[in-house]
């Protein structure tokens, strides 16, 4: 990253030592874009203050990021898991669902879905409504 981009995405001016400092951050930053980091400092200035703690932040950022990512594959995952058990129609198939996805999910699910329930499931509605 050049200085005149980090001081254009961040919006502060710095001087050569702080823009090295800043520059180390975005190095080591994993995945994250140099606009990723110029964020982060833009919105955390004390990042620049300490090298350590400032890594520590930029991966925390990296690692949130991904969990989002992940968390959007998890959600994909869990319709395919749906979409799998209302076409094979086995119960056991609907037991690893809502093992996996859990049952109020799946219950909802059916219902939305037009699909008949299973007895545990009239069970668990009637144990879980208040």
């Amino acid at each position: 990253m050049q200085k005149h981009e980090f001081e254009t995405l961040t919006g502060m001016t710095v001087d050569e030592v702080t823009f090295q400092h800043a520059d180390d951050i975005y190095m080591n930053a994993g995945s994250l874009t140099k606009q990723d980091v110029c964020k982060e400092i833009k919105e955390h200035p004390w990042m620049l203050e300490s090298k350590t703690i400032a890594q520590m932040a930029v991966t925390a950022s990296d690692y949130s990021r991904k969990a989002a990512r992940l968390q959007v594959e998890v959600e994909k995952l869990k319709a395919a898991l749906l979409d799998a058990a209302t076409l094979a129609a086995d119960p056991v198939v609907w037991k690893h669902a809502k093992e996996l996805i859990g049952a109020a999910k799946v219950i909802r699910y059916k219902l939305g879905n037009e699909i008949d329930l299973e007895p545990d499931d009239v069970e668990y509605i009637c144990e879980n409504i208040q």
